[in-house]
């Protein structure tokens, strides 16, 4: 029946591009891109035909470590193995030059009759921010105390030297 294809297909799309977590479809044989949902497009500033057509260098953050031939690998690991990946810190730089930071679990699906790995994931940008300023202040109070210290125990050394002179002890 047709317009139950139809009405699943429709439903599909409403999910597809309806969630706040960026989804990507993958050809698993090839580790290409064939879709992304409408949240990707938000998140890195363009749309849909240029994001599947992008090289995948044009945009992950390769400063920071990070390289297109591991979405490869993950790709293919994934649907080699069919054991789904958890927990991938990823980052992509948007068209206006920002860094975004996602959480990325990928898993092998069938969609459309077709083999594909899926991969959902979460902005966790302001997540690590909130971490790198925690980190920063942790080290800054540290710091800051190590030093109070060091100018007590030095104060402490010098009252204990003049505490062993009769004249300062009485």
């Amino acid at each position: 029946d047709i317009t139950e294809r139809k009405r699943r297909e429709r439903e599909f799309e409403q999910i597809f591009n309806g969630v706040t977590d960026v989804i990507e479809i993958y050809d698993p044989e090839t580790a290409e891109l064939l879709d992304v949902n409408r949240t990707m497009c938000d998140l890195l500033g363009y749309d849909r035909q240029t994001i599947i057509d992008m090289d995948p260098a044009a945009v992950t953050a390769t400063a920071l470590g990070f390289d297109a031939e591991t979405i490869v690998e993950v790709v293919r690991s994934v649907a080699e193995s069919g054991e789904p990946a958890h927990d991938i810190e990823w980052a992509l730089r948007t068209a206006s030059g920002e860094v975004v930071w996602l959480e990325v679990n990928a898993t092998r699906a069938e969609i459309g009759g077709e083999p594909r790995v899926v991969t959902i994931a979460r902005d966790i940008t302001r997540r690590r921010d909130r971490e790198e300023r925690v980190q920063v202040l942790n080290r800054v109070l540290r710091h800051n105390v190590r030093n109070d210290m060091d100018a007590v125990l030095g104060y402490a050394a010098a009252i204990e030297e003049a505490a062993d002179d009769d004249t300062l002890e009485e």
